[in-house]
């Protein structure tokens, strides 16, 4: 679920102790059952799904399972994020109702992106219920796209289709699950199912209803429209899956030249666990629509992986190696989009500005999930109008520079991720290039946490830690501007300042939560007309 709500759009902070869609009397929207006691957790985007979680509760409980849905199962006085979390943690089963925005990163501490990455670092089992042709988010469609997926649900929305809840409930039976048949909703479903015998339709006072087999016809159409038009993304052509069965490199590259000359499908290269090796003629270039998953591949030196020409492309647990004599080991260029998720990248060049993965041009984008770069230049680059976001991931202990971007357009958004221990700088953003950073670690790089320069450069921080480091812990130059809120940490420079400021224009603006302690040369420095402004 999404951590609005549809009867407000106001975000909930971390340690709220107010329901989200208002209060309730304490306790009672739960029967006294405590978070982690429920068996199963609805994950869904409230805007989107908000009437089928209702009615999956209602038929899931009716059933004897209980089931968690956040729209009426955090009480008044409840801490809305906690709660939340201990019913993910503690549940057996995770159900995702994948509609089009699934996963997209919320206004608020804990929205669908953060349940799902959840559920994998738990190894939740989980039942993905599509509900679209389309999920807008790259890292969603990576990471739901290896998992086994339910029955969709593309009829009226507080009616579970039969269908879907036979499919479910054979899962949680499977799964050793054991419904509560003494609980109050299943009695009711009992009570029902006996007086439907004679064919007549119930309505039940939890919302179940009930129809004879000759009418279950009716669920079919939505709006005049039959279900298999409803369900058009059933009817696409499926992907072709390439599955390795050796560890020929050059097989692969022969299998994605193949691939490249049918562009009206999707093509997954399954690699099988294997470690692809070998020399290539050229370049890897992906075809325009794939997936790699499930192994990896050691580049030799003078060869890199290329997504090009509009490219669309998905990494899902592959590791990346070699390509040191080249100046990346992935490339997405301009137009072409690449989302990894539980990846590891760790070639590249040996130059200063070469990198494990670069984003160059234009409309190139690369999503990140759980993933590691390292190299011994930079870890990320990104130039000429890329984008990069990451989530979760890791930027640690490169030659060079963890995340480097440069230029008007460029631009990099992070969460919960790590950029430190690099020999350069963490951070580096110049030449308009901008940055956001929330939760994320910055600490103990060789020179500064956070380098910005130039004018048209601007970097926001949240609630990030930026310390430890030799240099300053935050630069700001040449007319460049840094915005540091929610308690940003810039303590313990070896060398520097917490924050220094020069040149005229250059500007560093800190809430009243954000400090600078402890560093060798002092808390701040401004130098030659550069500013630094604290607000409360």
């Amino acid at each position: 679920m999404g951590c609005s709500s549809s009867k407000g759009t106001e975000a909930t902070p971390i340690g709220s102790q107010a329901r989200p869609d208002g209060p309730d009397q304490a306790g009672s929207c739960r029967q006294g059952r405590r978070p982690e006691d429920f068996s199963i957790f609805l994950s869904f985007r409230v805007k989107e799904s908000e009437p089928q979680a209702l009615a999956f509760k209602r038929a899931l409980e009716s059933r004897g399972y209980s089931t968690f849905c956040s729209s009426c199962d955090i009480c008044s006085g409840d801490d809305w994020v906690r709660t939340i979390c201990s019913a993910l943690t503690g549940c057996q089963l995770v159900v995702v109702l994948a509609t089009r925005s699934y996963g997209a990163p919320g206004t608020n501490a804990f929205a669908t992106s953060e349940e799902l990455a959840t559920a994998r670092r738990e190894k939740k089992d989980m039942y993905i219920v599509p509900m679209t042709d389309y999920l807008e988010e790259s890292v969603t469609r990576v990471l739901l796209g290896t998992m086994q997926k339910g029955k969709s649900w593309t009829t009226a929305p507080d009616i579970v289709p039969d269908d879907l809840l036979d499919d479910l409930l054979s899962v949680c039976k499977q799964r050793g699950m054991n419904p509560d048949l003494s609980s109050n909703a299943a009695q009711n479903l009992q009570h029902q199912e006996n007086a439907s015998l004679n064919g007549s339709q119930v309505q039940g006072g939890n919302g179940v209803r009930l129809t004879a087999p000759e009418s279950s016809s009716a669920a079919q159409h939505v709006a005049g429209k039959p279900k298999e038009e409803l369900e058009g993304h059933n009817n696409q052509e499926e992907p072709e899956v390439h599955k390795m069965t050796t560890s020929s490199l050059p097989d692969l590259q022969q299998k994605v030249i193949d691939a490249t000359k049918d562009t009206q499908k999707e093509h997954i290269f399954d690699l099988a666990g294997f470690e692809l090796t070998g020399t290539l003629s050229g370049n890897l270039m992906l075809p325009s629509r794939c997936a790699l998953r499930n192994g990896k591949i050691h580049l030799p030196d003078n060869a890199k992986i290329c997504a090009s020409g509009s490219c669309n492309a998905s990494f899902t647990g592959i590791s990346i190696m070699g390509a040191h004599l080249m100046d990346c080991a992935l490339e997405v260029l301009e137009g072409s989009t690449v989302a990894m998720a539980d990846c590891e990248v760790s070639g590249g060049g040996k130059e200063f500005f070469n990198a494990a993965v670069r984003l160059h041009g234009p409309g190139s984008k690369l999503s990140m999930h759980m993933c590691s770069l390292q190299s011994e230049g930079d870890g990320l680059n990104v130039q000429d109008g890329g984008t990069a976001i990451l989530k979760s991931s890791k930027m640690d202990g490169n030659g060079g520079t963890g995340v480097y971007l440069e230029g008007k357009g460029s631009s990099l958004e992070a969460h919960l991720s790590s950029i430190s221990s690099n020999g350069w700088h963490n951070s580096m953003v110049k030449d308009g290039a901008s940055a956001k950073l929330r939760q994320c670690t910055l600490d103990g790089s060789k020179n500064r946490g956070l380098y910005a320069v130039h004018t048209g450069t601007t970097v926001k921080c949240s609630a990030c830690s930026i310390s430890l480091n030799e240099g300053s812990n935050v630069f700001a130059g040449g007319g460049a501007k840094v915005l540091l809120l929610d308690g940003c940490k810039a303590h313990g420079s070896k060398d520097g300042y917490g924050w220094a400021v020069w040149d005229e224009g250059s500007t560093i603006m800190a809430d009243r939560s954000s400090t600078a302690e402890m560093n060798a040369a002092g808390v701040s420095s401004e130098e030659d007309g550069g500013r630094i402004f604290l607000r409360v």
